[in-house]
């Protein structure tokens, strides 16, 4: 999962498809999956949720900066910039 996370950092759309995916795998009904590798899983994107939102504020703050023809450094705080 932290993998996901970096590769989110350096290419969004990338990371966050895999994270999307690796979720899907964790609620899916699939016979091949044990118990202990869902509650596994789980535990681990539980960890980042709060990380990826916060992520995807960022992307998204920036995102509308852009459509509304502002620059985002002068925007919005630099601490809510940092990635």
């Amino acid at each position: 999962m932290q993998h996901c996370m970096e590769l989110t950092k350096t290419r969004f759309q990338l990371g966050i498809n895999l994270l999307k995916i690796t979720s899907e795998e964790v609620v899916s009904n699939r016979g091949d999956l044990t118990t202990e590798w869902k509650q596994y899983f789980y535990s681990c994107i539980s960890m980042c949720v709060p990380d990826v939102l916060d992520l995807v504020t960022k992307y998204l703050l920036i995102a509308v900066c852009h459509i509304n023809g502002k620059d985002s450094q002068t925007t919005i705080p630099n601490t809510l910039l940092d990635l």
